[in-house]
């Protein structure tokens, strides 16, 4: 999780700039693919949450956090789309969308820390 942290913050910083012509787009795109094999990587995982539901719940949680990764790795492809494409404006905004579900899932899916 700390290479998609790393990835998540350098793509953040790169869509910051507003000369749309010194972005480093090379580096961007291989932050989305790092981001995109981490999520396909936790995908496969249980959230630990799950462990402190009743046991007709745990399966429900588990479905929905697939769905939910699934949703997350297609708006990371979309994002390297536009990155790809040149559309700036677009990857700023699916950046947010993404940034926004990340951490409603977090929200949904981890245990809240003290």
């Amino acid at each position: 999780m700390k290479d998609m942290a790393d990835a998540t913050h350098k793509v953040e910083a790169d869509l910051k700039i507003t000369d749309d012509s010194k972005h480093a787009k090379d580096l961007d795109l291989q932050c989305v693919a790092t981001m995109k094999a981490d999520a396909l990587k936790s995908t496969k995982l249980t959230p630990k949450k799950e462990q402190t539901l009743p046991a007709d719940q745990q399966p429900t949680m588990t479905v929905n956090y697939q769905k939910d990764m699934v949703a997350f790795t297609a708006d990371i492809d979309t994002l390297g789309q536009d990155i790809q494409a040149d559309k700036w404006d677009a990857a700023r905004a699916d950046f947010k969308k993404l940034m926004d579900d990340e951490k409603a899932g977090h929200k949904a899916y981890r245990i809240k820390k003290d």
